[in-house]
């Protein structure tokens, strides 16, 4: 069941879904002014439109103007199931976002209330390492 006001965020990549979608790669907190930095690599078969037989690329989510922050354990964040994307967010009656967004990559959810960008290292596609 997922949550009418939350919607899925439409990327340069196309929609963000599946729990192998984003691997961070690092991230950055700084307190003042309250701004989060993650990088992460996107696998874009895991998105919709899938682009299997693409490579992997570096995505970069700048968070500031941070007013809630939030960082869950995938398995342990509460709002799993109204869930519509790997990376949604809430918007109002009229359909408009009210600058709250929820991050779901591999290992954690980040609730995060602020203004975000996401930005493509255009430079740098990335393999990820084969399984054993």
């Amino acid at each position: 069941m997922a949550d009418p006001n939350l919607r899925a965020v439409e990327t340069p990549h196309g929609v963000i879904y599946s729990r192998n979608a984003l691997v961070v790669e690092r991230h950055e907190l700084s307190l003042t002014p309250m701004t989060f930095v993650l990088s992460a690599c996107l696998s874009l078969a895991n998105c919709r439109p899938a682009r299997k037989g693409e490579p992997d690329v570096q995505v970069v989510f700048t968070f500031t103007d941070i007013r809630h922050l939030a960082i869950h354990r995938l398995d342990d964040y509460p709002g799993e199931r109204f869930s519509r994307s790997s990376f949604d967010e809430y918007v109002d009656e009229a359909g408009q976002s009210i600058g709250r967004f929820v991050l779901s990559t591999y290992d954690h959810v980040f609730d995060i209330a602020g203004r975000c960008e996401m930005t493509t290292r255009s430079d740098a596609t990335i393999q990820r390492p084969s399984g054993p």
